[in-house]
């Protein structure tokens, strides 16, 4: 979440935008159970894997990129 919410804050978002946000790695499990969660901190409407070339993040020993769209 907290590298969610500093990619909104590069992107210049305001706080009530909403996004989708695009992710590559393996969260697959971590999303099944947590979506719900990171989705309302996030205001993210969406959670889309998707094939990425953002900046590396390692969450817990996971290699994980991360992108954000606002929508319109």
């Amino acid at each position: 979440v907290s590298k969610v919410q500093n990619l909104r804050k590069e992107s210049n978002f305001d706080v009530e935008n909403r996004i989708n946000l695009y992710y590559d790695g393996d969260l697959d499990d971590v999303l099944a159970k947590y979506s719900d969660y990171i989705k309302k901190e996030t205001l993210s409407l969406e959670i889309i894997k998707a094939s990425l070339k953002s900046e590396t993040n390692d969450i817990n020993g996971r290699e994980v990129r991360f992108g954000v769209e606002k929508i319109k």
